[in-house]
């Protein structure tokens, strides 16, 4: 990512707030490899599917 330096650090603050799940990181990767516009990564970080509550169900929000 040395094209994209901001990119990798919006990127990394993203895999963050994966808590750890594979199939997150793994999802949002396959979503956002393909682009490369850093108000695209902004949007994924600052949605508000992050801040959904899990009580309802086992499965992590932002895989809802």
């Amino acid at each position: 990512m040395i094209e994209y330096p901001n990119l990798e650090s919006i990127g990394k603050t993203i895999v963050e707030k994966c808590g750890g799940l594979p199939l997150a990181v793994k999802t949002l990767g396959n979503l956002l490899g393909r682009k490369f516009s850093q108000s695209e990564w902004v949007k994924i970080l600052e949605t508000d599917l992050w801040r959904l509550s899990e009580s309802d169900s086992n499965i992590n929000p932002i895989l809802s």
